[in-house]
C-alpha cells in the first residue's frame, strides 16, 4: 500500500486581527471536518498581518501566547495538525520578531520550529528592520511516513536550503508565503517552486496570502514538475496528494541525487 499525506493548501486574505485570525482558523476547520486533510498549511505571517504602525514585536509580547495555545486547542479540538506563520519574541531583541513557521499535530503538540534565515530585503521592502533572522536550517519532520521540510516565502530563492533537506530525506517541502504581487511575480512564486521540484526530485507545496497586496496561486508540484494543485487569484483551499511511490518512481528514472558531486561541490 502506498504511503501518501493528504495536505489541505488554505489560500485567505491577510489580516490584521489574531483573535480573528483563529475564528476564521475555526470556521476553516469546521467547514472542512469532513474531508480528511492529514495536515492544513496556512500561510507565512497568518497569525497577523501587520498594519497601521503595529510591528511584528508589538503582536508578538501582545499576542504571540493566547495565539500559539489557541492554534494548538484547536488542532486538539479538530485532530488536525497545521502548519501555521506566527510572530514570536526573540529574548533581547526589543524591537525585532522572529518570523516562525509552527507545526503542530492533531494532538496539540507543537513537533517542528523554523525560523525564516533569508529576510525581504529587496524590491523597496527592508524586512530585517523589524524582523529577526533564525541561524538555524530547517528540521525534518513526519506526518504518516512522509518526510516534511520548509521554507517560509524569500527562502525560496535559495536553492541549497532545499538541496540540503532533499539530501536529508525531506519527500515534501512545504512553503508558507505572503508573496507580494508585482511584475511578472505570480510567474516567479511558481517558477520557482517548480524549479526546486525538479531539481530535487521532492514534491514541493507553497500556499500564499490571496487578494491585493498579494500574488494568490498557491500551488504543488511532484518530483518531475508537473502540476498537481493550483489555485487562482480568490480566497480557497485545495488538496494535495503526497505519493512515496511516485517519488521513488521518479528517483529510478532521474537519480540526480545520487550524481552530486560531492567532491567538488557542497
Amino acid at each position: 500500500m502506498a504511503t501518501t499525506l493528504k495536505l489541505h493548501l488554505a489560500q485567505l486574505p491577510p489580516s490584521p486581527s489574531p483573535e480573528k485570525n483563529l475564528l476564521r482558523l475555526e470556521r476553516l476547520l469546521e467547514k472542512s471536518s469532513g474531508e480528511e486533510a492529514d495536515i492544513l498549511v496556512l500561510p507565512e505571517m497568518f497569525m497577523a498581518f501587520p498594519q497601521n504602525g503595529v510591528t511584528p514585536y508589538q503582536l508578538a509580547i501582545t499576542y504571540g501566547h493566547d495565539f500559539t495555545n489557541g492554534l494548538t486547542n484547536l488542532a486538539r479540538q479538530y485532530s488536525t495538525a497545521m502548519v501555521c506563520g506566527i510572530w514570536e519574541n526573540v529574548p533581547g531583541m526589543e524591537d525585532k520578531a522572529a518570523n516562525v513557521a509552527i507545526t503542530v499535530d492533531s494532538a496539540g503538540k507543537i513537533i517542528n520550529r523554523y525560523q525564516k534565515i533569508h529576510l525581504f530585503d529587496a524590491l523597496g521592502f527592508n524586512e530585517s528592520r523589524t524582523v529577526y533572522a533564525g541561524n538555524k536550517l530547517p528540521q525534518l519532520f513526519s506526518i504518516k511516513g512522509i518526510i516534511c521540510g520548509m521554507a517560509i516565502c524569500y527562502d525560496l530563492r535559495f536553492p541549497e536550503l532545499f538541496r540540503h533537506q532533499a539530501l536529508a530525506g525531506a519527500d515534501v517541502i512545504l512553503v508558507p508565503a505572503a508573496w507580494y504581487d508585482g511584475e511578472n511575480k505570480m510567474e516567479l512564486w511558481q517558477t520557482l517552486l517548480r524549479a526546486r521540484a525538479i531539481e530535487n526530485t521532492v514534491y514541493t507545496a507553497g500556499v500564499t496570502f490571496c487578494q491585493r497586496p498579494f500574488t494568490g496561486h498557491s500551488a504543488a508540484f511532484d518530483p518531475y514538475g508537473k502540476t498537481v494543485a493550483e489555485l487562482g487569484s480568490e480566497e480557497n483551499i485545495i488538496a494535495v496528494e503526497i505519493n512515496k511511490e511516485q517519488i521513488s518512481r521518479v528517483r529510478q528514472k532521474m537519480p540526480s541525487l545520487t550524481h552530486i558531486r560531492r567532491d567538488l561541490t557542497f
